[in-house]
């Protein structure tokens, strides 16, 4: 039987908004399909919350997920690495989760930031939708009548999608 690989990716753009100690913390997932999406959605992001502290994100792309990144604006490097956490967590790829704080007065401490960022983080892929990729391969087969029963029973004992 051939191996089926498969992927998950969220569907759509998801925003949730959590306040911990006063600070807001807005997050967002979505679909990319390259890096040049996610430096437009990030650009859209900083146009958005121009007064923002800082935008914490990370991302996985590929089918093997084969560019990973994450990347901290916080002065103690714990949020980007939550948040990629999650990311991976929920095996999915294709997939950026960014993180918006407004900062309320209250400092949080290195783990409190890396809890808060990963509770916003899994919040919002909790809120979004995904659909599965599977990697298929199309063929094209010839042969006479008679011989399709053969054909067919033995594509459908190896599993392979007709």
């Amino acid at each position: 039987m051939a191996e089926k690989r498969s992927f998950n990716v969220v569907k759509d753009e998801v925003c949730v908004e959590i306040e911990e100690k006063k600070s807001i913390f807005l997050g967002y997932s979505k679909k990319v399909k390259s890096e040049d999406d996610i430096k437009l959605f990030l650009g859209a992001l900083q146009n958005a919350h121009p007064t923002a502290t800082n935008i914490c994100y990370a991302y996985i792309l590929g089918q093997n997920s084969s560019i990973m990144f994450a990347s901290d604006e916080t002065p103690d490097g714990s949020s980007g690495a939550s948040i990629f956490e999650i990311i991976k967590k929920y095996k999915l790829t294709n997939t950026l989760v960014a993180v918006v704080r407004y900062f309320g007065g209250k400092e949080l401490g290195r783990a409190g930031l890396a809890k808060i960022y990963g509770k916003v983080s899994a919040k919002t892929l909790d809120k979004a939708d995904y659909y599965t990729m599977v990697e298929c391969v199309v063929y094209e087969f010839r042969f006479t009548y008679n011989d399709f029963s053969k054909v067919s029973r033995y594509l459908q004992e190896n599993e392979y999608p007709i």
